[in-house]
């Protein structure tokens, strides 16, 4: 019985020798009793923190890769390829890093396709005992920093090296999209180059509000958008168009804006428009050339027989030389304007001016006239 206790306390003893260093951060635990018979081999010698891998197909040998993992300290852990030997002569370039899912195996025997794997990268969600707000982890694409002249790396999509800060390269898009931006199922960002577009940029807000953008060298018109951008090159001349599926509204060359009431063809000429008569004066046109209409005072004309184009809806006439009839190049009906006179001339009641008498003016008295697209007719005078 004494040999039996004595006994008993030797393994205790073992035991806890054995256990001794279970809570510290490098705890000893005694084998299990595998199956293994100790004859894996290695390298002579090792880089700290290089990653293990198994050499051959024997489970017996293993050998050092070119990653390293980073020690578990602090809050990140690094895994990154070894930095190159300094050496003389050539400068060695960085070592790459890829990532990639397994393809997927054709059945020998029966028909189908299968998918090639994916890559996930997850960022760590966020955690809280009872109250607080945190972010979720995030995922970031750094490209390496350029030296001297280079420039930083560019990130890309696609299987071809990327040439501009961040691209998407791919040669058949499904859809003619290349790239999608989804935030909810109510908003979408597309870049989109398909076969009926040179680019495009598409924005979704509900089901059948588009905004999209494009960059068009030719022109079909559809009804599938509510509401586009075109830079368009027609027979018209270029434009920029806002179009919608009731009318365009077409942003032409010359610093005028055109409103178009068809939206079922590309070269259909605006037929209302808003641009730039002078400095502070917005005229309204019939889309091209003629003008219907001016809002702001414009400038001074000296009076003539044939008394110079107006303006502006209010201008002034200088001098004192008597006016039989109006210039009217590019007027259309609908021009209405006020003449204040700065001295003593008489206007005609004939040619393009129907006036109820010859008007002899005086310092500050004024005419207002509307243009019918033939004529001008008196709407009033006064003698101030």
């Amino acid at each position: 019985m004494k040999r039996l206790l004595i006994g008993i306390a030797a393994l205790a003893l073992f035991a806890g020798a054995a256990f001794a260093q279970v809570g510290s951060p490098n705890p000893i635990i005694p084998g299990g009793g595998g199956g293994g018979s100790g004859d894996v081999a290695g390298p002579s010698s090792s880089r700290d923190n290089v990653i293990v891998r198994f050499d051959s197909t024997t489970g017996k040998i293993i050998q050092e890769t070119n990653l390293t993992c980073s020690d578990v300290s602090g809050v990140t852990t690094t895994i990154s390829t070894i930095t190159p030997a300094a050496t003389t002569g050539a400068t060695v370039a960085g070592q790459a890093l890829a990532i990639s899912a397994s393809p997927a195996v054709a059945s020998t025997d029966t028909a189908g396709a299968a998918a090639g794997g994916s890559v996930t990268i997850t960022a760590g969600a966020a955690a809280r005992n009872t109250s607080g707000d945190a972010n979720g982890g995030n995922i970031r694409l750094v490209p390496g920093a350029g030296i001297g002249s280079g420039l930083v790396g560019f990130v890309g999509v696609g299987s071809s090296a990327p040439t501009v800060p961040f691209d998407v390269i791919t040669t058949t898009p499904p859809g003619g999209v290349v790239a999608r931006f989804k935030a909810t199922n109510d908003l979408i960002v597309e870049m989109n180059s398909g076969a009926s577009h040179d680019s495009a940029i598409r924005w979704l807000h509900g089901a059948n509000s588009w905004l999209t953008g494009i960059l068009e060298t030719s022109f079909a018109a559809t009804s599938a958008e509510d509401f586009s951008f075109y830079d368009y090159n027609g027979t018209g001349g270029t434009r920029f168009i806002i179009r919608d599926t009731t009318g365009f509204v077409n942003i032409i060359s010359g610093a005028q804006y055109g409103f178009s009431s068809s939206a079922s063809a590309a070269d259909v000429a605006p037929d209302t428009g808003l641009g730039r008569s002078s400095a502070g004066v917005v005229k309204v046109t019939d889309g091209s050339t003629g003008i219907r209409g001016f809002l702001g005072g414009g400038t001074a004309v000296a009076s003539a027989t044939a008394l110079p184009l107006p303006t502006g809806r209010v201008i002034h006439v200088t001098g004192t030389t008597n006016i039989d009839s109006i210039t009217s190049t590019n007027f259309q009906s609908g021009v209405c304007i006020m003449l204040i006179f700065d001295d003593i001339l008489t206007v005609a009641d004939g040619s393009n001016l129907k006036l109820t008498a010859a008007f002899v003016t005086t310092a500050d008295d004024t005419l207002s006239l509307c243009y019918d697209g033939t004529n001008f007719y008196e709407q009033g005078r006064s003698i101030n």
